[in-house]
């Protein structure tokens, strides 16, 4: 009997949390559809602005988007190396 307790209590909790998720999501929806209405001059400001950002010059990657991407490609690296271990392991059991 507890066990059929805890059972019915967690499909409680998950359920209503699906709901409550479900009725956020369509909420948050309806403010977008609200947000995206926008005055032609915001959008001319957003132009000019990027057109000043495009005018930038260009300058070198520094030390830390360098080695941000060495560490990415470290981090890609044994992830997948993992991936393809875990799929041998797999494919030993089919």
């Amino acid at each position: 009997m507890r066990l059929f307790t805890v059972i019915v209590l967690l499909l409680l909790f998950f359920f209503s949390g699906m709901t409550y998720g479900l009725f956020e999501s369509v909420k948050s929806e309806e403010n977008n559809v609200v947000e995206n209405v926008v005055d032609e001059q915001t959008v001319e400001e957003e132009i000019e602005n990027l057109e000043t950002v495009a005018k930038l010059p260009e300058t070198e990657q520094s030390f830390i988007h360098s080695f941000a991407q060495l560490l990415e490609r470290m981090i890609t690296f044994f992830y997948e190396l993992l991936i393809q271990f875990l799929y041998y392991i797999a494919s030993l059991f089919f």
